[in-house]
């Protein structure tokens, strides 16, 4: 397992959801540890962060003062796959689901936002793949990895939101921008619907 929380070696490839599969995904997440759960989810498919970067975030990071659920956070080179720092933003509606959570919850500066109920610590890059994998395969969504909300986010950006691959690439935090178009490769069946709906 790396630091981004993706198993080494072969590993299922992440495919973008549907949005009926997304609210399946969201209304899984009952019970204790509810809230909680859909806050990581939020944190995936509202601003893109991968589970290794989404578990490794500290109380401040994400709340201010106030308790108030940021619209952006900034994660350091150290935490980052492309070891470059970055800063992502979350959706007006991620927020509403992450504020839900931090109501809940004792904010200390320095703390992990997600801590592991045993140590008290932050979850290991394991254990978020897991709760992440077994979500999805509670909602019934099989096949599919804790990366799927990453690839969903961008995926959605660049189809409903007019983002640009530049665009695409800044958010992902991207090393080159050949990584960002695997993200959006597979849209041929998105090409013949346009094509058929082509009119003057």
């Amino acid at each position: 397992m790396n630091l981004q929380g993706r198993p080494s070696g072969k590993s299922i490839p992440a495919r973008a959801l549907s949005n009926a599969e997304v609210n399946k995904l969201f209304s899984v997440c009952i019970g204790k540890n509810g809230l909680r759960n859909r806050a990581i989810l939020a944190l995936s498919f509202h601003s893109g962060a991968r589970i290794g970067t989404i578990i490794a975030i500290s109380c401040d990071q994400m709340a201010d003062l106030d308790g108030k659920c940021r619209s952006s956070y900034v994660v350091q080179a150290a935490n980052e796959k492309s070891k470059r720092t970055n800063r992502y933003y979350i959706s007006q509606v991620g927020q509403h689901i992450i504020q839900d959570y931090l109501n809940t919850q004792t904010l200390t500066s320095g703390n992990p936002l997600f801590p592991s109920v045993i140590t008290g610590r932050p979850m290991s890059p394991s254990s978020g793949c897991t709760l992440f994998k077994n979500l999805l395969i509670k909602a019934g969504i099989e096949e599919n990895s804790s990366h799927c909300g990453r690839k969903t986010f961008i995926t959605n950006l660049y189809l409903n939101h007019g983002l640009g691959l530049a665009e695409l690439g800044t958010i992902a935090n991207h090393r080159s921008l050949d990584t960002t178009r695997k993200y959006i490769n597979n849209l041929t069946p998105n090409i013949h619907k346009a094509m058929k709906g082509l009119t003057y």
